[in-house]
C-alpha cells in the first residue's frame, strides 16, 4: 500500500457521512463487499473503496425500447454523459426484453466534508439527468 492509499478515506466514515444527509447504509458483509446506501428521497446506490478512490454504482433495468425510439434514447444518454459531472453511463442487454443502464463514478477518496459533499451532489444531479431517459424507457 503505497502513501495515497493510507490518507484516502475509510468507508464507515463515507457510512456516517451518508447517514447525514438522510441515506440508511448497509455495510458490506466482509472486505471487497459493496455497502449500499438507501433513501427514499434522492437515489440509492453502492459504493466501496478502489486504491486512493471511492466508487459509486448504480444500475436501473427498463424495457428494451422500440427500434424506432433507440436512437432518440441513445442520443439522449449520450447528451446526459456529456453533461455528467462526475459520472459514466453505459447501456448492457440483460436478455430479450429489458436492458440496463448501470452509471459509476469513480472520485478521489481523500476525505473532508466539503469535498464529499460536493462530488455527492454532482453524483446525484448526473443521475437526476438520467431520469427522464428511465421515465420515457418505461412508457415506450
Amino acid at each position: 500500500m503505497n502513501k495515497q492509499d493510507l490518507d484516502t478515506v475509510e468507508l464507515l466514515e463515507v457510512a456516517k457521512h451518508l447517514g447525514y444527509f438522510g441515506y440508511e447504509v448497509t455495510a458490506a458483509e466482509k472486505d471487497g463487499d459493496w455497502y449500499f446506501a438507501r433513501s427514499d428521497a434522492t437515489w440509492s446506490f453502492e459504493f466501496s473503496r478502489w486504491r486512493s478512490f471511492l466508487c459509486f454504482r448504480r444500475f436501473s433495468n427498463v424495457k428494451k425500447m422500440a427500434k424506432e425510439n433507440a436512437e432518440k434514447y441513445l442520443e439522449m444518454i449520450n447528451r446526459v454523459q456529456c453533461e455528467s459531472a462526475v459520472t459514466q453511463f453505459s447501456i448492457t442487454d440483460n436478455d430479450a426484453d429489458t436492458v440496463a443502464i448501470h452509471s459509476w463514478a469513480m472520485i478521489p477518496a481523500s476525505y473532508t466534508r466539503k469535498t464529499f459533499s460536493r462530488n455527492l451532489l454532482a453524483w446525484t444531479r448526473d443521475l437526476d439527468r438520467l431520469q427522464p431517459v428511465l421515465e420515457m424507457a418505461s412508457l415506450d
